[in-house]
């Protein structure tokens, strides 16, 4: 099979097949179809079994199939796997998080700069000023994001991770 066969959207690429009775690694993809998971799954195994293996791949795949995941990995083999530098800490891989952080920003601003002066060129935009009642309201989502900040000496706020 070729490796185009497989490698597309609604097939989790796991490995190759293994004969167990004979002891030796097959030739033929071994794949899940992505519709077969349900809404929950466990596993688990002997250390060293390749549990974490085998989860790790099916969360890429299921990425890759944009298929969301939530994983309760108590040891944190798996959050760690996220970590890229060499001695896996997460203070090294901050630089790069920021550096994302920042060129995402920047090609946001651009974009919607991008956009105003095409709009601006087009048509003509007002502001006009939203004030909905409370009965016109309803609220399906709330999320909650924590930042730690120090206080400077100046009063100021600065982000207590530099």
């Amino acid at each position: 099979m070729a490796q185009q066969d497989f490698e597309k959207l609604g097939a989790f690429y796991l490995g190759r097949s293994y004969d167990i009775q004979r002891k030796v690694l097959g030739t033929e993809p071994l794949l899940y179809d992505s519709k077969d998971p349900v809404t929950h799954a466990v596993c688990v195994g002997m250390t060293g079994s390749g549990k974490t293996g085998l989860c790790l791949a099916l969360i890429e795949e299921a990425a890759i199939d944009g298929i969301p995941t939530i994983a309760i990995d108590p040891k944190g083999d798996l959050g760690s796997l996220l970590l890229t530098s060499p001695q896996l800490r997460a203070e090294e891989n901050a630089g790069a998080v920021r550096q994302q952080l920042a060129d995402l920003d920047a090609e946001f601003h651009a974009e919607t700069a991008a956009l105003e002066a095409q709009a601006a060129a087009t048509e003509d935009l007002e502001t006009v000023a939203v004030k909905p009642k409370k009965s016109q309201i309803a609220v399906q989502v709330v999320a909650l994001a924590w930042v730690p900040h120090w206080r400077d000496a100046n009063g100021g706020l600065a982000a207590a991770w530099t």
